[in-house]
């Protein structure tokens, strides 16, 4: 039986909208719910459109994202399908030019999960039977920006569903292991950030967002044992 390679790979994607508008903005993650439609390829660059569903801490920094995106001189049309609050799912023609979603299907590779983006950098999750392959389309997103890979390795269904980053997985097991989770706290979110070396803000959003991930799921499987 042939063996699937899989790869977790995060790219700045340089002249993108979706790194520089969440790098700008590092409350709202974007996550693709589409995939990509390829309207016209020339000199000027790649038109294409997307579904993508957004999530911010407050409704002013969404409203402030896409008020971001829609001022964007790549954006040629941006349509508001559904909000809450703070969640918002919209669709978005865009002129750019590369495209890391165009760059990686070339290559002979498949997407294992949707692209998310977050803090400025593209989550990609990509799947292959051929190792050459998969090179290839990691060094295709070399070309477009600055990349780190996350994980190499067998492919495997066996996975926690949570989907977090390394920066959230990191700010958890640090709160976790500095008490951070106990009653009372044996830290708070101003030692834990002296720690890492980043601001209480970079912190406090890493651990939201990790939390908003983990803890649902994780109180609905308690709930049903």
């Amino acid at each position: 039986m042939d063996i699937l390679k899989e790869a977790t790979v995060a790219v700045y994607h340089h002249d993108c909208y979706c790194s520089k508008s969440t790098q700008k903005f590092p409350e709202v993650s974007l996550r693709q719910e589409s995939p990509v439609a390829y309207l016209s390829k020339r000199p000027a660059g790649i038109t294409y459109q997307v579904l993508w569903s957004a999530a911010a801490d407050n409704v002013s920094r969404l409203d402030d994202f896409l008020g971001y995106l829609k001022r964007n001189q790549s954006t040629r049309k941006l349509v508001v399908l559904d909000r809450t609050p703070t969640k918002v799912v919209f669709f978005h023609r865009t002129l750019s030019r590369s495209s890391s979603y165009g760059s990686v299907l070339k290559n002979d590779v498949v997407y294992s999960s949707p692209i998310r983006v977050e803090d400025g950098m593209e989550i990609h999750d990509i799947i292959s039977m051929n190792p050459k392959c998969m090179h290839s389309a990691l060094r295709e997103l070399e070309s477009i920006g600055e990349t780190k890979l996350m994980r190499l390795g067998d492919y495997s269904m066996k996975k926690s569903g949570f989907g977090l980053t390394a920066k959230q997985k990191r700010a958890m097991a640090l709160a976790l292991d500095n008490g951070y989770y106990e009653w009372p706290k044996k830290v708070n979110l101003d030692e834990l950030a002296a720690m890492e070396k980043i601001s209480r803000r970079s912190l406090q959003e890493r651990l939201r967002r990790a939390e908003s991930k983990v803890f649902p799921k994780s109180i609905e499987d308690a709930l049903k044992g």
